[in-house]
């Protein structure tokens, strides 16, 4: 349960002359291994994939009483297994979902339409298609340099029956972002969401750090942040929800070389607790949510962050003992957009698999 399934589990099915894999329950499929998956003809598949809670409970204790079977019996393994799904099945949540995607949580954002910058991957890409599963219709921003194709994040969406327009927003334009968010507005006759997700990564020591780089960074991951607050709020009625994304990096930890990234994604909670009391008075939640070490293309760069092998090696500080999924990113995001976060505003929610609260001895 709970195991990371990398590019390099996908390339030694494909080597051994396999053709399909199979996530188990509790396992993740990170996207660049379903993007490996896709290009090598893998095919994903889930288990299990029918039944209800129940159903699937029963499944998991069938597994781990196995063994039982062969001592106390059919009948009486069949007591005990009705027994123990009627406890269990009756309070837990259904936590299972497709390889690589986000949790299955039915259309709990059904009519609300949702602007994502900083779509076209990572966390980004996870976010508007776990928004479109939960049945929001989706604008999808990018902008005209970034090497992720958005359009490949549109035919997902649609592929699975979502709705969405990909949408031009260079988050250092305010033009751009007033356009994107008029679009998603205007497509729709509403905007009820936005996650400002867009934001770049530098590695700039200090003493080589000029104030050209600091500002061109902080103009993206902050003031990008701002502007798209600043249009989305505008055109949102109450029960609007807005999301920045920030990071454990300046919001719990300092990075050394990445003074510029820590201070933008520092400033972003003030930001937001701002943002949560000014809107408030409106019915507009604005909250952020901290990804701790998550395996994104942005992460794997090791130019400008940690690279796979650091990924790797820090995964052993990490109390889950892995790195986590941009889905589960964007199962945070979703729930707090949702009306099931109703009550929660300027709140900072770390999804970081306990790294920033466990003491380094």
């Amino acid at each position: 349960m709970g195991r990371l399934i990398r590019v390099g589990d996908v390339e030694r099915i494909a080597a051994s002359g396999g053709d399909s894999l199979a996530v188990a329950p509790g396992e993740i499929l990170s996207p660049l291994a379903r993007d490996r998956a896709r290009d090598l003809g893998i095919e994903l598949r889930a288990r299990p994939v029918d039944g209800g809670p129940a159903a699937r409970t029963e499944e998991l204790v069938r597994q781990a009483l196995g063994e039982v079977l062969a001592r106390v019996g059919d009948g009486d393994l069949e007591e005990v297994i009705r027994q123990v799904v009627a406890e269990v099945g009756a309070r837990r949540s259904d936590r299972w979902a497709p390889p690589g995607a986000a949790s299955d949580v039915g259309p709990i954002l059904a009519g609300r339409v949702a602007l994502v910058t900083g779509a076209s991957s990572g966390i980004g890409a996870a976010v508007a298609v776990a928004l479109a599963a939960a049945g929001a219709r989706v604008a999808v921003g990018t902008f005209a340099g970034d090497p992720h194709p958005a359009d490949a994040v549109a035919e997902r969406i649609r592929r699975d029956g979502g709705e969405c327009v990909v949408v031009q927003a260079d988050v250092t334009s305010t033009e751009q972002v007033d356009a994107a968010c008029e679009r998603a507005a205007a497509s729709w006759g509403r905007l009820d969401i936005a996650v400002a997700n867009a934001g770049v990564l530098r590695r700039d020591p200090i003493g080589s750090l000029s104030d050209q780089r600091w500002r061109d960074l902080l103009d993206v991951d902050l003031g990008g942040v701002m502007r798209t607050a600043r249009a989305a709020s505008a055109r949102m009625a109450a029960g609007g929800a807005l999301v920045c994304v920030s990071s454990i990096a300046g919001g719990v930890f300092g990075w050394a070389e990445h003074a510029h990234y820590a201070a933008a994604k520092a400033g972003m909670l003030g930001l937001t607790r701002s943002l949560a009391v000014e809107l408030g008075p409106r019915a507009i939640r604005v909250n952020a949510v901290l990804p701790g070490l998550i395996e994104t293309p942005q992460s794997l760069d090791e130019g400008a962050s940690v690279g796979a092998a650091g990924l790797r090696a820090a995964a052993g500080a990490v109390p889950l003992r892995r790195i986590g999924a941009a889905a589960e990113v964007a199962d945070a995001i979703r729930f707090l957009v949702s009306d099931q976060a109703s009550y929660i505003t300027g709140q900072s929610l770390v999804v970081d698999g306990g790294i920033s609260i466990a003491l380094p001895l």
